[in-house]
């Protein structure tokens, strides 16, 4: 039976923080046991200026989304999606601490799936389950990298999806297991999006793993080069008033 760990942040952009994927990842799973859930806790003073800061932009859609996710944590939704299958829910500030990687070590997981963090993972973390650490990055690779690549993608009106690949200790690096479309394009509602990639990434990460449960390792995947690099940032004031322009709902 293959062991898996999640680890995600405590607060996401993402509608119902992320509920989606989760439920979307048990219903599909086969021979595969998810043996914790690590939220990284990511409420505190920046996370507050990221809330005023979003008003500022003119991100009106994300800011409630963000706030609605803050004030629903006392309800502990994702948590009881594992509890209720009596499945162990920690807490830490960043993967690379002790604490968590005994934690990794004495659940003797075999892959850790970061879906929507910030942390970057350091070599005692990425070592520390069997067969490694993938990720989910929200641009498809190996030619868009950075953040808020998707949203760049539907402001521009081209397909915008996601990418699975294996952790190491670049960012956006690592073999690609999975790219995949979410949207053509034609999405102008950003959260709404983000709602619909949540349940499609919780299926094709279940399909991943059931692949990796049944052959004992990670498929050989592509690699992840490429001579045209296109990265993006959080956008500005500017870019977000362009974008709206454009038709997006933000």
């Amino acid at each position: 039976m293959l062991r898996v760990l999640f680890v995600t942040s405590q607060v996401t952009y993402v509608p119902r923080n992320y509920e989606d994927l989760f439920k979307e990842f048990f219903k599909h799973i086969q021979d595969v046991e998810v043996a914790g859930l690590i939220l990284l806790n990511n409420l505190d003073l920046n996370l507050v200026k990221s809330v005023a800061g979003l008003k500022y932009l003119g991100a009106d859609k994300v800011q409630r989304t963000l706030c609605k996710n803050i004030f629903a944590l006392p309800l502990k939704k994702r948590e009881r999606i594992f509890k209720k299958r009596k499945i162990e829910v920690k807490s830490f500030k960043t993967m690379n601490d002790q604490g968590a990687i005994d934690w990794v070590h004495a659940k003797n997981i075999d892959i850790i799936i970061n879906v929507r963090t910030r942390c970057i993972y350091k070599n005692e973390i990425l070592q520390a389950p069997k067969l490694g650490c993938i990720n989910i990055h929200h641009g498809i690779l190996p030619k868009y990298r950075g953040t808020m690549c998707d949203l760049y993608a539907l402001s521009e009106n081209r397909g915008a999806g996601f990418t699975i690949h294996q952790m190491n200790k670049k960012i956006d690096d690592g073999v690609i297991f999975r790219a995949v479309e979410v949207s053509g394009g034609e999405h102008q509602d950003y959260i709404d999006y983000l709602q619909i990639g949540a349940s499609i990434e919780g299926e094709e990460l279940a399909k991943l793993m059931n692949d990796v449960a049944k052959s004992g390792r990670f498929p050989k995947g592509i690699k992840n080069s490429s001579k045209e690099k296109v990265y993006t940032k959080n956008p500005t004031r500017d870019q977000v008033k362009q974008f709206k322009k454009n038709g997006m709902i933000l």
